[in-house]
């Protein structure tokens, strides 16, 4: 599991943020806690990653009621928001023994609401004003997430909104060297170490810092490169964490969003080919698809796309490139019902695998290497008599940690050469 997800906040307490954020947060949790709310919505806005939605969930746990969310980028017209939104606002939870000693039952959040638009498609239609109305008629509290908040704040019907709403820009600073930029660092700092204690870890300092400098505010982009940075001996080269961030976006875009202009210019813009992007569709896919007829259609696209990826390369003619991009771009629409909005996109294990074997194969060649050298004999000739090593491992473990010792021999070098488990090999 991903740590963005592993240790995603539960608490408002936990959450990395100004204390001029935290106590309008507050305070607007208690007004619904009184059963005097002044404003039925909290808006957030700000970049990605920076927790919006993290903070949406933290003030639900706070409440102690469940979520109901809606994605404002999918479900944006008036009558998926009255019959989703409309419906959790207004109403209130029957099976619940405790619903009528409580103010709420459920906090509703929407996400992506600068989405939202009042469009001449009738499709798109009557959202934002029928959001207006939702916060009105709202025995629940509404928790609204956006990241372009001055685009929605032109768009008609906008205003309604934004009267209805205690607004909240999650800004954390405004400037490198205020209080507030240096008291984020030292959270930022606090919450690393900790993580990497429980993951048994470490990052250099100085590598962390470059992390923060480049990252910014990003946490989810922060926590990312500190996981990758902790598995490659604090190594990591920018243009690999901008690849593997693109990759986690192109996927949210066709997996999550579904939305096959956005998509395709994701696919198009990746570092990647398309074999390895339809990899990571591959092994994210049954996540995002909860019916079986729609896993069973998103397959049949993703195998048709695999054979124009496969063509690309056999037969050196890249005209089929735009024909894979474009096929990969149209998986997520045929996905009709989605149970889970946030994905915890896993890694493919086939690159895992081979990643693992690479390494295990390197790990042995400099093991022999070492060896030869030691004993001034050629890597032919000591590979020749590896199995004596693996028979010293297991009859004489001492002797073969003086061995590895005076070698100089990595954990993984003293694996493949000794054919055993660390565990067995150690003291």
């Amino acid at each position: 599991m991903q740590w963005t997800e592993k240790y995603r906040p539960k608490k408002l307490s936990d959450l990395i943020i100004s204390d001029d954020i935290f106590l309008k947060i507050n305070e607007w949790i208690d007004s619904w806690k009184s059963g005097n709310p002044r404003k039925k919505s909290l808006l957030i806005f700000g970049p990605p990653g920076i927790g919006k939605t993290t903070t949406a969930l933290c003030v639900a746990n706070n409440l102690n009621v469940p979520v109901i969310e809606m994605n404002g980028s999918s479900q944006r017209n008036r009558d998926k928001i009255r019959e989703i939104a409309g419906n959790a606002a207004s109403t209130r939870d029957l099976m619940s023994f405790e619903a009528e000693k409580r103010s709420v039952d459920k906090v509703i959040l929407i996400d992506e609401a600068d989405n939202m638009h009042e469009g001449r498609n009738a499709d798109d239609s009557g959202g934002i004003r029928e959001l207006a109305s939702v916060i009105r008629a709202s025995r629940n509290p509404i928790i609204i997430t956006m990241n372009e908040y001055y685009d929605f704040r032109r768009k008609l019907g906008a205003d309604l909104v934004l009267g209805l709403s205690e607004i909240i820009e999650f800004k954390q600073y405004l400037r490198r060297n205020d209080n507030n930029a240096k008291n984020f660092r030292i959270s930022l700092f606090k919450r690393i170490r900790q993580i990497l204690e429980l993951e048994n870890r470490t990052v250099r300092a100085e590598v962390l810092n470059e992390i923060f400098d480049r990252d910014g505010i990003d946490i989810r982009a922060i926590l990312n490169d500190v996981e990758a940075a902790s598995a490659q001996e604090n190594a990591l080269p920018s243009a690999e964490r901008d690849q593997i961030t693109s990759i986690f976006k192109a996927l949210e875009n066709v997996l999550v969003l579904r939305d096959p202009d956005l998509s395709l210019q994701s696919i198009v813009d990746l570092d990647v080919t398309p074999d390895m992007f339809q990899l990571w569709i591959d092994n994210n896919l049954s996540g995002a698809a909860k019916d079986i007829e729609d896993l069973d259609e998103s397959y049949n696209i993703l195998s048709i796309a695999d054979l124009y990826a496969n063509l690309v390369i056999r037969k050196q003619h890249f005209a089929f490139l735009s024909y894979s991009q474009e096929l990969a771009a149209l998986i997520g629409s045929s996905i009709t019902r989605s149970e889970k909005h946030f994905l915890k996109f896993q890694f493919p294990g086939y690159l895992g695998k081979m990643s693992s074997m690479k390494d295990s194969r390197n790990a042995r060649r400099s093991a022999l290497n070492k060896l030869a050298r030691y004993t001034h004999a050629s890597d032919s000739t000591v590979s020749d008599q590896k199995w004596f090593f693996q028979k010293l491992a297991r009859t004489s473990g001492q002797v073969f940690e003086e061995v590895a010792t005076k070698l100089q021999l990595s954990d993984l070098e003293v694996q493949t050469l000794s054919g055993l488990e660390l565990r067995y090999v150690k003291k």
